[in-house]
């Protein structure tokens, strides 16, 4: 089988072309490729995620469409500009070359800044920033082609992605405040948390869909199990730094559980529990 995955540069992308790439032939799309850095992976060629470049493929089984920009690391008017064109490069993509499966990684931006307490697939969306819009517009620009073109389409749903070399996430941002010995502030410390998932377990969910999806098109959340308290994640980390100062403020900040029911019981997603993503994370067993 073939795979074409794009953003493959990208902390996920890159993930899932290791990953995948023991078992499928991949074709890895990124923005721009670096003459000077070799790759040792087998199964994997590297072209430039263009239309050109897009054109010259005879044949793909899936796409993997990972590509996007992401706040904060760029504004939220640059997030709708540019993911809006590399959707729509992508969407142009399959159905000249008549895709039969497609995966998007999407986000839980889509629900809106003010989240239910509880986040599940069928919930009313509102308030949403420009980088949710635009996911949320790939959403349904994809759930009309896949009825229009009986294209199979998956749509991840994804909590804060984590791993190794992960960025601007709350696990990744606290592990950088614990190592640079910064004070941290925490609100709301006897709320629950479960907005995280290890990208080692992503990456094998993503190889079972790979096999099974029949479906026409589907959106599942994905997280972690049994959510958290905030307090004790944070005495997680202090067992992995010495005891950073931290404050436990009085001030409230909203804060939302995301039920990843739906990909646990239909689709069989090993969703490990918060306390085991953590821990995986800050490698304590």
């Amino acid at each position: 089988m073939n795979i074409l995955i794009t953003g493959a540069n990208g902390f996920i992308g890159n993930e899932l072309v290791k990953y995948l790439s023991k078992t499928f032939k991949i074709i890895a799309a990124v923005r721009k490729i670096d003459k000077k850095k070799k790759t040792n992976l087998d199964n994997v060629k590297y072209i430039k995620f263009c239309k050109k470049e897009l054109t010259k493929i005879k044949k793909i089984s899936l796409v993997i469409h990972c590509a996007s920009q992401n706040p904060p690391q760029y504004t939220q008017v640059s997030c709708y500009k540019n993911n809006t064109k590399l959707d729509d490069l992508i969407i142009d993509f399959i159905k000249k070359k008549k895709i039969r499966i497609f995966f998007f990684m999407s986000s839980m931006s889509v629900y809106g800044k003010k989240k239910n307490q509880i986040v599940i697939e069928n919930d009313t969306i509102s308030n949403q920033d420009l980088y949710g819009k635009a996911k949320h517009e790939m959403e349904n620009k994809l759930k009309k082609i896949s009825l229009l073109l009986n294209i199979s389409v998956l749509i991840f749903r994804l909590s804060a992605v984590v791993g190794k070399n992960c960025k601007n996430t709350f696990l990744s941002n606290l592990y950088n405040n614990f190592l640079n010995k910064k004070n941290i502030e925490i609100y709301n410390p006897d709320d629950k948390y479960n907005g995280c998932v290890h990208v080692e377990n992503l990456c094998k969910f993503i190889k079972k869909q790979i096999t099974i999806y029949d479906n026409s098109f589907d959106i599942i959340n994905i997280a972690s199990s049994r959510p958290l308290k905030l307090k004790k994640i944070i005495n997680m980390f202090k067992k992995k730094f010495k005891p950073n100062y931290v404050i436990y403020s009085k001030k409230k900040s909203r804060t939302y559980i995301v039920n990843a029911t739906k990909a646990r019981l239909q689709y069989n997603f090993f969703n490990t529990t918060t306390e085991k993503t953590v821990k995986k994370f800050l490698r304590l067993n």
